[in-house]
């Protein structure tokens, strides 16, 4: 069954890193220590845009990379909405500055990364989560 795409949809993430668990499976950051980013869906225009800066598919349904950091920035710029709990190094809550550019200065460049990755492959509803 196909499931339109909402154009608007936003959704809450957390980091693979703030999910990790040890040995014994206990979570490493404690579910009310860990950082949630709001994160929102790009328009079509958006997303073809992001293509045509060079993405690179290895097979069909295979391994996809950014093949420049201009795509992860862009993605970025448009997509990421805010957070919850960002601290600094003091433990400080870190607030969301109101220009775009100025949240990814905040974040570090793994962490970017894969917060681009969400929000381009991960914007479309499953059919678990359509009406």
């Amino acid at each position: 069954m196909v499931i339109a795409i909402d154009a608007h949809r936003e959704w809450e993430y957390i980091s693979q890193g703030d999910l990790a668990t040890d040995e014994k499976g206990e979570p490493l950051v404690p579910e009310n220590e860990r950082t949630v980013f709001l994160l929102q869906s790009l328009s079509p225009g958006k997303i073809a845009d992001v293509t045509d800066m060079g993405m690179q598919q290895d097979t069909l349904g295979g391994k996809v990379t950014f093949r420049t950091a201009s795509q992860v920035v862009t993605i970025l710029l448009f997509g990421l909405v805010g957070w919850r709990n960002l601290k600094d190094r003091k433990g400080n809550e870190v607030a969301v500055p109101e220009a775009p550019m100025d949240r990814l200065s905040l974040l570090p460049e793994a962490l970017r990364a894969e917060l681009a990755k969400e929000i381009r492959y991960n914007a479309e509803l499953t059919a678990d989560e359509g009406n």
